[in-house]
């Protein structure tokens, strides 16, 4: 299902899963994870061929971030984000159970995990 593309910053893997356009961005996005951040999921164009210039990147951030909590860090400029943030990976699984073509689906079936720690 996960591509392998030309690892074009040499960051090892699981970069090597993310398009070229976009490792940098994903790999700025796990060094600047919010505090109680346990896993970060990339989803969606980051891991096909069809990623594009002007793609988004896709995210899903488990753990007990507090509400309100700024993701200005974690973003490069000219690059577009959309984040979703999950209490935990059962949350994650009940909420993908409520609709067979929702969102949390495609994360828990085509997401590719960044980061699992802490």
């Amino acid at each position: 299902m996960f591509y392998e593309y030309n690892d074009k910053y040499g960051y090892g893997n699981p970069y090597i899963y993310i398009h070229p356009l976009r490792q940098r961005q994903v790999r700025h996005l796990v060094e600047n994870k919010p505090p109680g951040t346990r896993y970060i999921l990339v989803f969606g164009s980051v891991l096909h061929p069809y990623c594009r210039e002007d793609s988004d990147v896709d995210v899903a951030l488990v753990g007990k971030i507090p509400k309100g909590e700024n993701f200005k860090a974690m973003m490069l400029p000219n690059c577009e984000y959309d984040i979703f943030v999950y209490e935990s990976l059962e949350d994650l699984r009940e909420k993908s159970q409520r609709n067979p073509q929702n969102m949390e689906r495609s994360i828990l079936e085509g997401g590719l995990a960044v980061y699992a720690g802490e």
